[in-house]
């Protein structure tokens, strides 16, 4: 009888299958992780390096992250124009978004979200979160946890009660995030391991978190559907979705189980 097979083997063959753009995006999301919870980046670098999502040119990686400069740019563009879109919507400001920017969130955001099985308003609202840490540079050295942490050090109120349960939510969704994107079980561990000394170091030593449900959460105040959007700009950016046929079958058969 054949031995069975590793753990990971199937996923992994999947990963080969992907798209650029999901792989980009699960790159990213594990290089967030990873900063967000003080990982090593060259011991992040050393696991992911035989995985198939691993960087064709890793010597271009920086040395605070997995991505390339290249990659980070281009993180950062569509980062840049989710942030517009999310402020546009806010101020109700619809007429102004540009048929071409809902087309790139979509072709960039959730076709590949999907792809790799994570909510798009999650991956919306964790590129949001990127860019506001991006560009201010009292934060770019900090965690985000470790930003909230401050937030918490003052006398016992409401709002801190309030602030540590969202911090609680946010601790269990990177837990429930590296168990579904880790290419393998040495970063699950890896990266498990820092979350799970976050929460040691920055939640209530009494803190009950078993009676919060395991799921990725995300502010819903940010949420918004790319579907909708994109069926109300009318025939002009139907016009663009005609003209690439693997785009608009996407766009009819894939998400369907996301709210």
């Amino acid at each position: 009888m054949n031995p069975p097979p590793p753990l990971y083997t199937e996923y992994e063959a999947n990963l080969r299958d992907r798209e650029p753009k999901a792989v980009l995006l699960h790159r990213f999301l594990i290089d967030n992780l990873a900063f967000s919870h003080n990982v090593d980046p060259k011991a992040l670098r050393t696991t992911i390096s035989t995985t198939p999502i691993a960087s064709t040119n890793a010597a271009a990686a920086t040395v605070s992250s997995i991505l390339s400069q290249h990659e980070q740019a281009s993180i950062l563009r569509l980062a840049t124009i989710v942030a517009q879109t999310y402020r546009q919507i806010e101020r109700q400001q619809i007429s102004c978004i540009r048929n071409e920017d809902l087309l790139y969130i979509y072709k960039s955001v959730h076709v590949p979200a999907t792809n790799i099985e994570i909510n798009p308003n999650f991956m919306l609202s964790i590129l949001r979160d990127y860019l506001k840490r991006r560009n201010d540079p009292s934060k770019q050295s900090r965690t985000r946890h470790g930003e909230k942490h401050i937030r918490l050090r003052r006398p016992i109120s409401w709002p801190s009660w309030w602030d540590q349960h969202n911090m609680e939510k946010s601790f269990i969704s990177d837990d429930v995030l590296i168990g579904r994107i880790a290419p393998n079980e040495e970063i699950r561990l890896l990266i498990g391991s820092a979350i799970a000394r976050g929460g040691n170091d920055y939640l209530w030593s009494w803190s009950n978190v078993s009676r919060i449900k395991r799921d990725l959460y995300w502010s819903q105040s940010i949420q918004f559907s790319i579907k909708s959007m994109i069926m109300s700009t009318g025939d002009g950016l139907f016009s663009l979705w005609l003209n690439d046929s693997t785009v608009l079958r996407r766009f009819w058969h894939n998400g369907q189980d996301y709210h």
